[in-house]
């Protein structure tokens, strides 16, 4: 079995700083945060809510990219 760790590594680090350093999918991970992170904030209040908030942030999200 031939296992070289260290490149594996490399390999991992340098796509992961092609991921954050591409604009378009750290927009997408902010706006796919957005929604999580309103609905879970907004649910632990009130659950319903959460999934009001949760409908609202995904049909923002879908007019913002339906603009592009």
């Amino acid at each position: 079995m031939n296992y070289s760790g260290g490149t594996t590594m490399k390999h991992l680090f340098s796509k992961l700083r092609e991921f954050f350093t591409n604009r378009r999918y750290v927009a997408n991970l902010l706006m796919i945060s957005f929604i999580l992170f309103t609905a879970i904030g907004a649910g632990l209040v009130f659950p319903p809510a959460g999934f009001i908030v949760a409908g609202i942030t995904c049909g923002i999200l879908g007019y913002l990219l339906g603009l592009e």
